[in-house]
């Protein structure tokens, strides 16, 4: 196993870990949805660079269609990302934005494999158009009020697309770099590909993993501050919020007045109607 072959695998095996680590999430807390997306993505990404690396240097039919199908995954690992993030914030997935991107970005694929076989043209394609998703994915994070670690992720979204773009553009253009089937391997292309998506998807794992402690922690102090029937506060929580409301009072030199209703009877309305 050559030295060249082992840094080229190390990419599909951060992507494979990680699904495995969004999946976990996902299994034990279904309600954030986004983790299943997420190892969707990161699933998606570790086939793409896979089927690179696996298929081998034949020019059938079979292995071509195999190298073509490999292409529509690294698109796929975007636009699942990009549904990752729209169900982590609460927005609206934009189906019709991703599925015309989608669209236009496989078509023009197909036709520089089938029509007129140009590898630059492709490898431009591939990386203009998960950048282009990656914008979207970061219009989706910026938001009023964001916490630490959502600035984070915004703008590590945005240094990856940039880089994307930035490395087909230096490559082939700044430096003239050429790339055919026989030099692909062996490119400054691939070797900075390789590396810039494996330094920005582990770096953007790290941080959704943070964000997802994050969650699953304040779920945890909600449903231990707040009662699981009625979802009000129990003593604990009320006991937390008054002593903020009555300092923020003191500090602005307000009133401060508490409401107390006693509903008569209240258990034979729960005996007869149900707690729900």
């Amino acid at each position: 196993m050559t030295v060249e072959f082992i840094n080229q695998l190390l990419t599909p095996l951060i992507f494979a870990v990680f699904s495995i680590g969004f999946c976990v999430i996902w299994f034990q807390y279904r309600n954030l949805k986004s983790a299943g997306f997420f190892a969707l993505s990161y699933l998606c990404g570790a086939f793409a660079f896979l089927f690179e690396l696996m298929l081998p240097d034949s020019s059938s039919l079979l292995v071509l269609l195999l190298r073509v199908a490999g292409d529509k995954f690294y698109l796929l690992t975007t636009a699942f990302f990009v549904i990752a993030i729209a169900y982590r914030y609460s927005r609206k997935t934009p189906k019709t934005t991703l599925t015309l991107m989608l669209s236009l970005a496989a078509s023009a694929n197909v036709w520089f494999w089938f029509v007129d076989d140009n590898l630059a043209v492709r490898s431009h394609i591939l990386t203009f158009a998960c950048s282009l998703m990656l914008l979207v994915s970061a219009g989706l994070v910026k938001k009023e009020k964001l916490l630490t670690i959502d600035r984070i992720l915004f703008w590590l979204i945005i240094a990856c697309a940039v880089l994307l773009s930035a490395n087909t553009v230096i490559t082939l253009y700044v430096f003239g770099e050429v790339l055919t089937l026989g030099t692909f391997w062996q490119s400054s292309f691939l070797a900075v590909l390789n590396f810039s998506v494996a330094l920005s998807s582990l770096s953007t794992a790290v941080v959704l993993f943070v964000g997802f402690g994050g969650d699953i922690i304040a779920d945890y102090r909600k449903k231990s501050d707040t009662d699981p029937l009625s979802n009000v506060y129990n003593r604990r929580g009320f006991e937390e919020a008054a002593i903020v409301q009555v300092n923020k009072a003191q500090d602005h030199g307000m009133s401060l007045a508490l409401i107390v209703a006693d509903l008569d009877h209240f258990k034979q309305v729960n005996d007869t109607h149900g707690h729900g």
